[in-house]
């Protein structure tokens, strides 16, 4: 029988070799110290470094810790949608590896949801330090998801969310892509659930690369028009 937890958190991983420990580690010590009954399951993406190794190493010095590995990276949605269909919490999120979210945030977003009994809980960048491209993308992005999508929020995008474990069924999260955050803002709008957020700072990435590019707004242009009009 699976050992059932409080919280469990997702982080999909992918080439993320020189991340996975300071990433990790901080955020499985701020659930620790916060007596949060909590659970890792971290996604080897389909890296081809050595982030699986790492993973491996982790999981064995942290019963806590769960791999999961996706042989071929099918998307970073693809890969969260492993993790979730993998969590055992009672309540479920997921988050970027990339380390530019402080490790309290999933803390402060977890206290969110309880305290005010929410549905789904969710960090809001309000100040970012990640770079004007990324910042163009974003204001992009999240102002015309905003034109079709009133889901309440400016910074769709924004993780750690957090959520009931139940909601997975209503989510039914599908995308494989980075829409995989939208998809669900839309469908907790959809349902009327009750949604909080938690201001945050969006740190500048110290290590590795972004992915989140000029083609990944492409991607999210076409995205919102099959979620608008087509589907």
């Amino acid at each position: 029988m699976q050992d059932k937890k409080e919280l469990s958190i997702v982080f999909p991983l992918f080439n993320e070799e020189e991340n996975v420990r300071p990433v990790v580690l901080p955020v499985a010590e701020a659930l620790r110290s916060n007596n949060i009954d909590y659970e890792l399951v971290l996604v080897d993406n389909g890296s081809y470094d050595s982030t699986g190794k790492i993973l491996d190493e982790l999981s064995s010095e942290n019963s806590r810790i769960k791999k999961i590995r996706v042989e071929r990276n099918q998307g970073y949605g693809h890969g969260v949608i492993c993790g979730l269909n993998a969590c055992s919490g009672a309540f479920v999120g997921f988050m970027c590896g990339d380390g530019q979210v402080k490790p309290e945030v999933v803390v402060d977003v977890y206290n969110k949801l309880i305290n005010d009994n929410l549905d789904l809980a969710k960090a809001a960048r309000v100040e970012r330090k990640d770079g004007l491209k990324r910042r163009v993308i974003s204001g992009i992005y999240n102002s015309l998801f905003i034109l079709f999508f009133n889901v309440g929020t400016k910074d769709v995008n924004g993780t750690p969310k957090i959520f009931k474990r139940e909601l997975l069924k209503k989510f039914e999260p599908f995308f494989k892509d980075y829409f995989i955050d939208a998809g669900i803002m839309i469908k907790a709008k959809e349902y009327d659930l009750r949604i909080g957020e938690v201001p945050v700072l969006f740190l500048a990435r110290e290590k590795g690369e972004s992915n989140i590019n000029f083609a990944a707004l492409i991607e999210f242009l076409k995205n919102i028009i099959y979620s608008k009009f087509l589907k």
